[in-house]
């Protein structure tokens, strides 16, 4: 049960206040104000630079409790909000247990976010996308995962894209389903130059919410082979 997961040798991983999911909502809860900047967060994972990503047995300037040399793979791609366990480097605790850490195909599929005012007069309306967040990470493609790691070529992969470059979807119970209406987003922008895209908070991947939004504010670049390859908080 959850009291087991609370070992030393889990390093606080496991624990409700102490997990990277927990430590990221507190930060940036504050600044929710609408729909859109609780898409971004939702779909937010910048694991390479963000400190609450840092696996916490490695030791780093911004976390000298750790207690082992991790050398560069200080960090965990699932240690966010919506996880990537695609991009992980393995990098096991002291004890050996890779809490977390494993290169899966597995973390954030989808994201759904809707508010109490879309579901005024029994409309029903939400946003939605198909796919892991490619905002501050490439996109998922399962051909490019297994000519890196041919050993998943073994697994069945039937019946879906092997690229999932989705667009934001906004479904309505009243009426045709539409492109999201917040645009530009920073998946879906074909314009190869700098901009600040007003992004923010959402809640667990996977689940419609409710809420109010806020605006956190991302500088997007595109990198010369067209996908996204920055995309820091300035917060």
């Amino acid at each position: 049960g959850y009291d087991a997961l609370q070992a030393p040798q889990y390093f606080g991983i496991k624990n409700y206040e102490t997990y990277s999911r927990s430590v990221i909502f507190r930060r940036m809860q504050s600044t929710v104000h609408d729909t859109a900047s609780m898409y971004y967060l939702m779909r937010y994972n910048d694991f390479e630079r963000d400190p609450a990503s840092t696996l916490p047995w490695c030791q780093t300037a911004w976390n000298p409790s750790g207690v082992e040399d991790c050398g560069n793979n200080t960090q965990g791609s699932a240690q966010t909000i919506a996880s990537r366990y695609d991009l992980n480097t393995p990098q096991p605790s002291p004890d050996g247990d890779y809490v977390g850490t494993q290169r899966v195909p597995f973390g954030a599929i989808d994201t759904k976010v809707t508010s109490a005012m879309m579901m005024e007069g029994g409309a029903f309306r939400a946003v939605a996308i198909n796919g892991p967040t490619r905002v501050q990470q490439p996109a998922w493609d399962y051909k490019s995962f297994i000519r890196r790691f041919p050993e998943w070529s073994l697994k069945p992969y039937v019946g879906m894209p092997s690229l999932y470059d989705f667009s934001p979807v906004h479904f309505s119970g009243d009426g045709p389903n539409t492109p999201a209406p917040f645009a530009p987003a920073p998946e879906d922008d074909d314009d190869n130059k700098k901009r600040n895209i007003a992004i923010g908070v959402g809640v667990a991947a996977g689940v419609c919410v409710v809420g109010v939004g806020a605006v956190l504010f991302f500088r997007m670049r595109r990198s010369s082979g067209g996908e996204y390859d920055e995309g820091r908080a300035l917060v």
